[in-house]
């Protein structure tokens, strides 16, 4: 069985925008792509457009993207 391995930087999606900018470089969407949250959220439901059956995730800099009381407006996901 084929398989895909994954690193995905949290410290990279700090922002919607970084977060969809990363996961569409990793999974290289299709081309109606839009650089929506809402679209990587479908997109990740049916990953059909990749060959490997099997994808193994690594979440790296989870610390970075964890949001803590006065961290300032740049810091963790919103």
């Amino acid at each position: 069985m084929s398989e895909l391995n994954v690193e995905i930087d949290l410290a990279k999606c700090l922002t919607q925008h970084g977060f969809v900018r990363h996961m569409n470089e990793i999974f290289q969407f299709p081309g109606d792509f839009w650089n929506a949250v809402s679209v990587v959220d479908s997109g990740m439901q049916d990953l059909g457009w990749i060959a490997e059956r099997r994808i193994n995730i690594t979440l790296v800099n989870l610390n970075k993207a964890k949001k803590k009381p006065n961290d300032g407006p740049n810091h963790g996901l919103k």
